[in-house]
């Protein structure tokens, strides 16, 4: 191996391919002295790109010995160099093909067996050889060149028949022109300069046309034909430029310029043009595909202070997105080169690209399917110390081609989600679900899915995928997506609180209870509710293996949004951002636990004070052992310090000490922190985030192979207008000014002057006579005036108690419709209304008259500042952890016994309510499906009493 190498780049020449393959016109920049070890395909190519003036490397070469020029493939490329190099010092001389260029032909250098480094006489840089050798002795380098930059006196005849011609100053130039980029002011188009080249005219206009918009001047064509071009500006200004093809070669230049302006700024140009303008907004909207139109116009107004009509800017746009399409197209021509660079760079990674089978017999044609990913560092993470709890949900795509993206995601301690499988495919179907479900149990090494629990939105087909594939499993449903299908028939803030309370409910007694509280407002809402398996979304019947208490699927919605912008890109862009956003979480939120000061988790240590508040209202009787009774509320719990179980099932779900653990342990003296489960440890939390995802080269590196080239899927169109959002539930949350609302949809109407329903501020009758003050019906002999106090009304002086009712009322109906909010039919009942009463009409009414004029303009101002908005669910620590907080002196009167099976799972029994059965015109019935299942178990049954006999 040799010790030092010399790197000699040649770059400023011209390539001549025939009748043979020589560079001409030369110069050189040498690496001198360099570690062949260190040799890197990048850094090379960046070598080029950087100090060369070369805007992307398309091919790298090396010349051999006997005059042939090897072509350089990656790092491999640069390997098969260093096994072959055997002397003591040499030269390697490389050259480099821009982008754009004619791609010279040449051999891969991994296919030849000549060497490629030879003995030389010339040691250093600057000096000449004394000597040269023929072909088939050793080679010699005659290199005079004594500075970067300058061209050799002698070159040899067969690579450089003319003379170079080049000096410092054109050569700057070349390499300015090679990086004129577009970016927000266009900075790099301000400037003109005499004999500056184009490779086309339309290039040359497009510069021009950059110049005048940066400019601000207005400039128009004088003469325009097929080899020339030649711009004015208006009248008395002595600016020209002429743009004609070059006589002796290719291309196009500035051949007469004069700069000087002396017009004023142009706030219309006519050099504005379409084609311009799309090149201009090219990134932004394949970044953001659905930029809005007066956003792009605002950006060219205040950039270059011009003013576009919107119908022009929707033009360019639309020539934008055409543009896109067709890279929408190639992203799937180069699937194949990706993934095999992601299996390269993170070796272990599964990818995994399905075709279609059906169009490679029919037409012969490889149509794109699906594709599955799963990074190395991923497994890892899951393996190393992760919670067996794993989301699962699917996404729309919003590109060209549509489709739909599964997700299978882990929670770390701190709720985050931790990605950890992801896949493309054309719809969500049972077939879909099913091979993602295989892929992820073999990267993953879930078996039989023992001891692991999923989560999932009962997306369709899904459910018994789980149950074949992975029959030990638990398979918990989201809460959320139920509680929105129940409420369909039980809205109402009340029946909400109590649907989670139950949801929340530990074990099974208090289930009970939660049920009968529901059934006392209705009976027929506790029987819907328990149509769905409390085993799937109660944590009374949740397995205790996975320490995760979760009953909702929140962190799979949190990762689609995450990726939103994503999910509108071509297929590799999009895969790309992802793991991109992957990538940078990881080391995220590894410094995020760097940070922690405590032992264990933030999360867990809040939940812990919370437990240690309740645990002061609490009880303790210890029977000399292990064993302990905690009396809370008329609940009494046995707590077991040695298997570290008590009969709440706090303890055993999420894997820290539950409020009557907390209590046995302080009655032993010992530190309930102690006893929290390891996976919420900050040890076990760096662990998950120890493994990194590498870094993957950009798509010049990637080996396409034209033979792999895979067409875009099939579009499939829907009947009607393309919907551009999801429909949702009628109680499904909106994000709304910063914060989170109820849906407007099916609200009443309410004035925020007379606090009537049925018409809005604007229109009020009160308003339109020219009162300014918020009165109520007056009572008369037909009308009766009643006043409903709110919760803790006190009486005080007239002033006091209007404005005490007036904050009552509006707390507890919300803002009025001039402070963006309506009334929901939940509080209908702190709205006026009318009832018949012994023949009299009586008018219901807030406690509240009148208020002062400038109150209401007060009101009036600062109506975005104190809006109130409905939250997005029930919080548990603010409902039914704070009420476990007050509650009163424990009584201990119901025993509490232990359940579930050796995972802590159980079956609900003895539960007040049945579930609704399936009626069909007052009959009882069944399902088809259910229909299949009997008839599969009767011929099941045949068949044993078959072989018996």
């Amino acid at each position: 191996m040799v010790d030092k190498v010399d790197l000699l780049f040649y770059y400023g020449g011209r390539w001549v391919l025939t009748p043979t393959v020589i560079y001409i016109k030369k110069l050189t920049h040498v690496w001198k002295e360099y570690d062949p070890d260190l040799l890197s395909y990048i850094d090379i190519c960046e070598e080029f790109h950087e100090k060369l003036g070369f805007s992307k490397v398309q091919q790298l070469l090396l010349k051999g010995p006997s005059g042939r020029y090897y072509l350089i493939e990656g790092d491999s490329g640069i390997r098969t160099i260093q096994t072959t190099l055997s002397v003591k010092s040499g030269v390697l001389e490389l050259f480099a093909v821009d982008e754009g260029d004619d791609v010279v032909p040449a051999i891969d250098i991994s296919h030849n067996n000549e060497p490629y480094l030879v003995t030389i006489d010339a040691a250093t840089e600057g000096e000449t050889s004394e000597e040269e050798n023929d072909e088939n002795e050793s080679y010699l380098v005659t290199l005079d060149a004594a500075t970067e930059g300058e061209s050799s006196e002698e070159e040899n005849d067969e690579n450089e028949p003319y003379p170079s011609d080049y000096n410092s100053e054109e050569l700057e130039s070349f390499r300015l022109e090679k990086k004129r980029e577009v970016n927000d002011q266009l900075d790099n188009f301000k400037e003109l300069e005499k004999g500056m080249s184009f490779k086309n005219l339309e290039e040359a206009k497009r510069v021009v046309s950059y110049y005048s918009i940066a400019r601000k001047v207005a400039l128009r064509v004088d003469k325009s034909d097929s080899v020339r071009v030649r711009y004015k500006c208006i009248v008395s200004c002595p600016f020209v430029c002429l743009i004609s093809e070059v006589k002796k070669g290719q291309g196009f230049e500035i051949k007469t310029l004069q700069t000087k302006h002396t017009c004023p700024e142009a706030f219309k140009n006519r050099r504005a043009t379409q084609q311009a303008l799309a090149h201009y907004f090219k990134k932004k909207v394949q970044n953001d595909p659905k930029c809005k139109v007066n956003e792009m116009r605002k950006i060219v107004d205040d950039n270059f202070r011009l003013n576009i009509s919107y119908s022009k800017m929707k033009r360019v746009k639309r020539l934008v997105l055409e543009k896109l399409d067709g890279s929408y197209v190639d992203d799937f021509n180069k699937l194949e080169g990706y993934a095999q660079e992601l299996r390269d760079n993170n070796p272990g990674t599964d990818v995994i690209i399905n075709i279609s089978k059906e169009a490679l017999l029919e037409h012969g044609q490889r149509k794109f399917l699906r594709m599955y990913i799963c990074i190395q560092a991923l497994k890892s993470g899951w393996r190393a110390s992760l919670r067996p709890f794993i989301g699962l949900d699917g996404t729309f795509l919003k590109g060209k081609f549509k489709g739909i993206l599964l997700v299978a995601l882990g929670q770390d301690s701190m709720k985050h989600f931790y990605p950890l499988a992801w896949a493309v495919m054309d719809r969500e179907t049972i077939r879909t679900w099913k091979w993602f479900i295989e892929l992820l149990r073999n990267s993953l090494g879930l078996a039989d899915g023992k001891g692991l629990t999923l989560m999932s939105d009962m997306q369709k087909g899904l459910i018994g995928v789980v149950g074949d594939l992975l029959p030990k499993a638990q398979h918990r449903w989201c809460a959320m997506h139920l509680e929105a299908n129940w409420s369909r028939s039980w809205s109402g803030v009340l029946m909400k609180k109590m649907f989670w309370w139950s949801a929340w409910s530990t074990y099974e007694e208090e289930f009970n209870d939660q049920l009968k509280s529901m059934g006392s407002v209705s009976k027929q809402a506790a029987k819907d509710l328990l149509w769905y398996p409390p085993q799937h979304w109660c944590r009374a019947f949740f397995d205790t293996i996975c320490k995760n208490h979760s009953c909702e699927n929140n962190f799979t919605e949190s990762f689609n949004k995450w990726i939103l912008e994503a999910r509108a890109k071509p297929i590799i862009k999009m895969l790309e951002d992802i793991r991109i956003k992957v990538m940078k979480r990881l080391k995220q939120l590894e410094e995020e636990g760097k940070r922690w000061t405590e032992e264990y988790c933030p999360y867990s240590i809040d939940l812990y004070h919370d437990f240690r508040m309740i645990a002061q209202g609490c009880q303790v009787v210890a029977n000399g052992d292990l064993g302990y009774e905690v009396a809370e509320g008329i609940d009494r719990h046995v707590v077991n310090l040695a298997t570290k179980k008590c009969t709440c099932r706090t303890w055993d779900l999420t894997g820290i000490p539950c409020p009557h653990a907390i209590k046995a342990l302080k009655h032993d003296r010992l530190e309930p922190l102690n006893e929290m489960h390891w996976w919420y440890s900050k040890e076990a939390y760096l662990f998950v985030y120890q493994p990194k995802i590498q870094p993957v080269r950009g798509e010049k590196f990637w080996k396409i192979d034209p033979s792999q080239a895979t067409q875009p899927p099939q579009i499939h169109k829907f009947v009607g207008r393309p919907k551009l959002k999801r429909v949702r539930e009628k109680d499904e949350a909106r994000k709304r000014e910063g914060l989170w609302s109820k849906s407007r949809k099916g609200l009443q109407m309410t004035c925020g002057n007379c606090s009537d329903v049925g018409h809005n501020r604007r229109r009020c009758p009160l308003l339109q006579k020219g009162r300014q003050v918020l009165s109520a019906p007056q009572p008369s002999e037909e009308n009766e005036l009643v006043f409903i106090p709110t919760p803790g009304f006190v009486a005080s002086s007239s002033r006091k108690t209007s404005q005490q009712s007036s904050q009552a009322f509006n707390k507890a109906i919300g803002p009025s419709k001039s402070k963006r909010k309506n009334v929901s039919k939940d509080k209908v009942d702190a709205i006026p209304k009318r009832s018949k009463n012994s023949g009299k009409e009586i008018v219901v009414a807030p406690s509240i008259a009148t208020v002062d004029e400038d109150e209401v303009e007060d009101g009036i101002e600062s109506e975005d500042e104190d809006t109130v908005f409905a939250p997005k669910m029930i919080s548990e620590e603010k409902t039914r952890l704070q009420m476990k907080k007050l509650q009163q002196q424990p009584i201990g009167s119901r025993r509490i016994s232990f359940r579930g099976d050796e995972n802590g799972a159980s079956i609900p029994t003895n539960l007040p309510y049945s579930p609704k059965k399936l009626t069909w015109k007052g009959k009882a019935c069944v399902t088809s499906n259910q229909l299949t299942k009997d008839k599969e178990k009767k011929i099941g049954k045949l068949k044993v009493k078959r072989g018996k006999h």
